[in-house]
């Protein structure tokens, strides 16, 4: 499965000529000898088929984002971890120097 920002082409979804459509249409009602109507209810099934595939890809491309969305989560979760670990880190090496400064200002005195 592709990820964010590895997705490949999509297939293209057209949409048709109505004059085409029909003279096809009149075409294969001649050459298997059935009525209009049973072409045209052929059509109605083939188009519900492709709204299907449109469907399935639709949610295949939502699934694949939300992947890429969540290892990016994932990477920004570990960055902001280990950029607590390095103030943390600080915070205790200001707070050492800190210590170091008052005894030294107290021995000074």
């Amino acid at each position: 499965m592709a990820t964010l920002f590895s997705q490949p082409v999509r297939d293209s979804f057209h949409e048709y000529d109505t004059e085409n459509e029909l003279e096809d249409s009149i075409k294969l009602s001649q050459k298997f000898d059935v009525p209009l109507e049973v072409v045209l209810e052929a059509a109605y099934v083939a188009q519900l088929r492709r709204a299907n595939a449109m469907r399935v890809c639709d949610g295949d491309a939502k699934d694949e984002q939300l992947q890429g969305f969540g290892e990016l989560a994932q990477e920004l979760i570990g960055s902001i971890g280990g950029i607590a670990e390095s103030i943390d880190t600080l915070a205790r090496s200001i707070d050492g120097c800190k210590e170091e400064l008052e005894s030294l200002a107290i021995a000074a005195h």
